[in-house]
């Protein structure tokens, strides 16, 4: 699964730091974005194959970047994975909701992390 792209939305510097580092050891590549609307912005620039998605960001909320790629033809498939601290029946419902096509609750073991990613890889293949 070498040379995939994973967008990371995540606004915490060391959590962001741990994905990146997790997914570049097993060969993907990752660019992080620490804000909603750079997250937008990266979209269109790198075209990545997987979105990593933080629900509470500092500057905007993810469901809400999730909807935005969900609303645009060209990122129809492109799998989105949440990993956030909101765990209950009703937060995940929303991010289902909003498009997402997994949901992990933090804090994300690295298997789980990396199984998760690579079934998103292989949804869109």
């Amino acid at each position: 699964m070498t040379g995939k792209m994973v967008l990371i939305v995540e606004d915490e510097p060391g959590t962001a730091k741990m994905y990146r580092i997790v997914l570049e050891v097993e060969g993907y590549e990752t660019f992080v974005a620490y804000t909603a609307s750079a997250a937008v912005q990266a979209l269109e620039r790198i075209r990545p194959d997987l979105v990593l998605l933080d629900v509470m960001l500092r500057s905007s909320c993810g469901l809400d970047v999730c909807r935005h790629i969900r609303s645009k033809a060209e990122f129809s498939d492109l799998p989105v994975i949440i990993a956030s601290v909101c765990n209950s029946p009703a937060d995940l419902q929303a991010g289902y909701d909003a498009g997402a096509n997994a949901y992990l609750v933090k804090p994300v073991s690295q298997k789980e992390l990396l199984n998760t990613v690579q079934q998103g890889i292989l949804q869109r293949l």
